[in-house]
């Protein structure tokens, strides 16, 4: 069912006949699983004591086994056919199709009804590895089919947790353990999205739109989905990929506005010539949970009277359906809610990119 290589073996986990045993080849020989006589470079075949089947490993301070009912662990070592010893530490059970991944020394895997991402995590006040429930995710995660960690190095950049749902959507986890940072949005562009990878400092997608299959890449520098770059006068042909779809025209300084594609063409508004980057536009949306103050105010009527909001390298926000432009990424909405027991905002942007650094809000409380 699984496998992997650690300290120089190539390990399975389960098997048809046997779906609680692991085996590892001999040291250096990855197709040789022979034990001559329990030397330290024999193979080693070991069956755990439970009923449940093997259905991941993962190499973290030790190999981890998963199972579809408990998780073990065979500590970090010399691991050898006279030494090595598997610990059971929890009882959760993981997904069959999807891997446990490591990120900085934390693993994070899917439990066994795609329901929640549980992390496994050794913790020394009690010398024993415990699982814990990932916040918000639990509400959001619906049938996943794939599951990807991008780990930054960067200082001022969490690292990023992403999880492909069955229904064409993707869940963007930002996580930083140690700020105890965990926010999450929910990612969806034109198609569906069907799986997704990680390479070096690169994250692919693959995305089904219609009857095509894509393999695009998550780029910052963009403002589109499926983005191409071709050398534009007035009229744009050969657009086929986006037939019926609305796509926009535009180059790092200039937007040339949003168009309908159709038999595969579309006329811009006024020349370009320029060279120009096409693609499909996507919307942001941050709302926000209900206002309330240290939890005690949810059953009083307030409103929100005004919020400056402070953003970087933003020009147009959107704030509960009023929009603004500034030139100095300061924005002031004033009367932004009426009076209600179940206030919120809501930020929302379609092509241009917002970056929000901080939200002022003036509360008034009582009756309208």
């Amino acid at each position: 069912i699984s496998c992997l290589f650690y300290q120089q073996r190539l390990w399975f986990g389960g098997s048809a006949q046997r779906p609680s045993t692991i085996w590892g080849s001999r040291v250096g020989i990855y197709n040789d699983f022979n034990n001559a006589g329990n030397y330290d470079n024999d193979s080693i075949n070991q069956d755990l004591n439970t009923e449940n089947q093997i259905v991941n490993l993962l190499s973290n301070r030790g190999l981890q086994i998963f199972t579809s009912g408990d998780e073990w662990t065979a500590a970090e070592g010399n691991l050898t056919p006279n030494a090595f010893t598997v610990v059971k530490n929890t009882s959760n059970g993981s997904d069959i199709g999807l891997s446990p991944k490591n990120l900085g020394g934390v693993t994070l895997f899917i439990e066994k009804n795609g329901k929640s991402l549980l992390s496994y995590v050794y913790d020394y006040n009690q010398a024993a590895y415990k699982t814990s429930n990932i916040g918000i995710l639990s509400a959001l995660i619906s049938e996943p089919v794939d599951i990807e960690i991008d780990d930054n190095s960067s200082l001022d950049e969490g690292d990023y947790l992403y999880v492909v749902l069955k229904n064409g959507k993707m869940l963007v986890t930002s996580l930083n353990f140690e700020q105890e940072i965990n926010a999450t949005s929910i990612f969806e562009t034109t198609g569906d999205i069907q799986s997704i990878s990680n390479l070096i400092n690169d994250t692919y997608i693959l995305v089904t739109i219609n009857d095509d299959t894509y393999l695009q890449v998550i780029d910052d520098s963009v403002k589109t989905d499926l983005t191409i770059e071709q050398y534009v006068t007035d009229t744009i042909t050969g657009l086929d990929d986006y037939e019926g779809h609305y796509i926009n025209v535009y180059t790092d300084t200039e937007d040339y506005g949003k168009y309908l594609v159709e038999n595969g063409t579309v006329t811009l508004r006024y020349e370009a010539n320029a060279n120009c980057k096409i693609g499909f536009s996507f919307s942001s949306r941050l709302e926000s949970n209900d206002i309330a103050i240290n939890g005690r105010s949810t059953s009083m009527h307030k409103r929100i009277g005004k919020a400056v909001i402070t953003t970087n390298k933003t020009n147009k926000i959107k704030l509960n359906g009023i929009e603004k432009v500034s030139d100095n990424d300061i924005f002031d909405f004033f009367a932004v809610s009426s009076y209600g027991k179940r206030v919120r905002f809501v930020i929302e942007s379609e092509f241009n990119k917002v970056e929000v650094l901080s939200i002022l809000l003036q509360i008034n409380y009582g009756v309208g």
